[in-house]
């Protein structure tokens, strides 16, 4: 696509990706199933899951009064360390992911299947199969977002929850390298999710938006506090309070300020 076409997107009024072609889908597809792992490498030993405080305070917190999960499907899960502080409610784990490199034997006492996905984005299990689905910072990655969208609903039983995290930032200019970005990863227009979600026809638990500035407290106050349950408490105070000032692909100091991702937890 050439850049004006490109540009239209990022407006936030349409989804970049939604409207592919089969051809244009797996070409999307074969350059981002090993992005992740030629990013950050091949193993999970020894590294921390920045994610797993925000986790817990905007999704896992809402699953605390149910004891277990039959079966959970954890959509783009890689080495599942997103499932660590649920992983004693789960008998059967299913992780979708199209990464060869990034996979883990065993997460607690359960041992993973693991199932490489279709580029047309079908999942290949029937429908109502699964109690619990996360997935975080998955959909970003994938260009025919509202056709996944109903999959994942497809193969939610009655009565089940689904966890999703994602940007809703375009993730800077795509038409030129992004550092620490994948080939095609963008992030997803917040109007646009509500409406997919609402659509399908879900009742929210919680929509929580977050992550106000955090690459100026990370630069600032260093890593460490980034990631720390005393920046998630302010965060939330910024997060709420600028919420209305969210711009999809922001390019003045006024529209940065603004949460950068967005946490569903959502029952079907």
């Amino acid at each position: 696509m050439d850049k004006k076409n490109k540009n239209i997107y990022l407006t936030g009024e349409k989804l970049y990706g939604d409207d592919f072609t089969e051809e244009e889908i797996l070409q999307w597809y074969e350059q981002e199933k090993e992005g992740y792992a030629d990013i950050y490498g091949e193993t999970w030993e020894n590294r921390e899951y920045e994610y797993r405080n925000i986790t817990n305070k905007y999704a896992y917190k809402y699953l605390k009064d149910i004891k277990r999960f039959d079966n959970v499907l954890g959509f783009g899960a890689s080495w599942g360390y997103e499932l660590y502080d649920i992983i004693d409610k789960v008998n059967n784990l299913v992780i979708i992911d199209p990464s060869l490199k990034t996979r883990s034997s065993k997460i607690g006492d359960v041992i993973p299947q693991y199932v490489i996905p279709s580029h047309t984005g079908i999942i290949p299990f029937e429908d109502n199969k699964f109690d619990l689905i996360t997935c975080f910072g998955t959909l970003h990655h994938i260009p025919n977002v509202t056709f996944l969208m109903k999959e994942l609903h497809r193969v939610l039983k009655p009565g089940g929850i689904i966890c999703i995290r994602e940007p809703i930032k375009s993730m800077g200019d795509w038409n030129y390298r992004r550092k620490g970005a994948t080939a095609c990863e963008r992030g997803i227009p917040i109007n646009i999710f509500d409406k997919i979600i609402a659509n399908l026809g879900y009742s929210i638990i919680n929509r929580s938006c977050c992550y106000t500035c955090r690459g100026f407290f990370q630069r600032t106050f260093g890593y460490k506090f980034s990631i720390s349950k005393s920046y998630h408490q302010l965060d939330k105070y910024l997060s709420t309070m600028l919420e209305r000032n969210i711009y999809y692909h922001p390019t003045s100091f006024w529209e940065k300020l603004c949460p950068s991702i967005v946490f569903y937890v959502l029952k079907k």
